[in-house]
């Protein structure tokens, strides 16, 4: 495959917010935190994004030929190969910031104060507006 395909899916995945590339067993994968959202399959020209079965769905019926599920029960699961060499940029964009917003908006809300800190006092009624 054309490692200019394979750069551009790298860089492209590289700019979403908090993504860093770590291998994962024999392929680089894109992850924000722990969690993967995509990886590369070089030897066959494809990616992997991490979609919804409902967005997996509509995808494939929109990009017949370019998208389609990954066979098994990963691909139940929502996992979805893109084509590198038929997709073209608009589309990785598109589909990396969707697998990208799926495994951001399940991460755990983070309490943002440190250890130990005071926090105010919850209100005893509840706040009308």
């Amino acid at each position: 495959m054309s490692t200019s395909r394979v750069d551009r899916f790298r860089r492209l995945a590289l700019a979403l917010p908090g993504a860093v590339e770590m291998p994962h067993f024999d392929l680089p994968s894109f992850r924000v935190d722990t969690r993967i959202f995509a990886t590369i399959h070089e030897d066959h020209a494809r990616a992997m994004v991490k979609f919804t079965p409902q967005q997996q769905d509509e995808w494939c019926g929109r990009h017949p030929g370019t998208v389609h599920p990954v066979p098994g029960r990963w691909g139940e699961g929502g996992a979805t190969f893109i084509d590198l060499r038929t997709a073209p940029v608009a589309l990785l964009r598109r589909a990396l910031h969707t697998a990208w917003a799926n495994v951001v908006s399940r991460r755990p809300v983070r309490n943002p104060a440190p250890k130990g800190a005071k926090r105010p006092p919850r209100p005893r009624f509840p706040v009308r507006r």
